[in-house]
């Protein structure tokens, strides 16, 4: 429904969200709602001001008070959590209570998945190695991603999984190197 970065919210996305949900009442029946709020980490990346975060988060603060049949769920990393604990205390108790805590992937947690992905993702029968074309050096260079805000997500595991097949179709010739050509890319996420 929102789309952008935090510092482009203002008070109009959420009379716009209000009118959806009075919307759905009216004509869908609808009595209850879950508000999804993804990627809210986006409040610790530093790339937005304190004044606009405070801005957003007491804006939050007031449609949450304000509607109470419907249910937020809110995905974020413990940085931003801490963040809104000291600018917004009374936003953080209302959706802090319940901490669903997912500890980020190792080693293993990664190969499983990204094989999973693979093998639903493969056309035919594959009896090679299921990280095939990924190794166990690609994917620690990823779980050791400078920004430690994203050791260990599965989102951005995935993510960077992704572009290095989505670069390797476009880029990669069959005389390059594949171990230099991954790492090239993997130091680039």
């Amino acid at each position: 429904m929102v789309t952008g970065d935090v510092k482009n919210v203002s008070k109009r996305e959420f009379y716009i969200l209000h009118a959806i949900v009075q919307i759905a009442k009216e004509y869908l029946g609808a009595t209850d709602f879950i508000i999804l709020v993804n990627e809210f980490e986006e409040l610790a990346s530093g790339r937005v001001n304190d004044k606009d975060i405070d801005n957003y988060l007491r804006n939050l603060c007031s449609l949450i008070d304000n509607e109470k049949n419907w249910c937020s769920v809110f995905a974020m990393n413990s940085i931003a959590l801490t963040k809104i604990e000291k600018l917004v205390p009374p936003l953080a108790d209302r959706i802090g209570d319940r901490i669903i805590d997912l500890t980020p992937y190792d080693m293993e947690a990664s190969k499983v998945v990204i094989g999973n992905h693979l093998s639903l993702a493969r056309i035919e029968n594959f009896d090679k190695d299921e990280l095939y074309p990924f190794t166990e050096d690609a994917i620690r260079a990823i779980l050791n991603t400078r920004d430690t805000t994203l050791k260990g997500s599965p989102r951005f595991i995935m993510k960077c999984c992704f572009r290095l097949l989505q670069s390797a179709a476009k880029e990669f010739k069959s005389g390059d190197d594949i171990k230099v050509f991954a790492n090239t890319l993997i130091a680039a996420a």
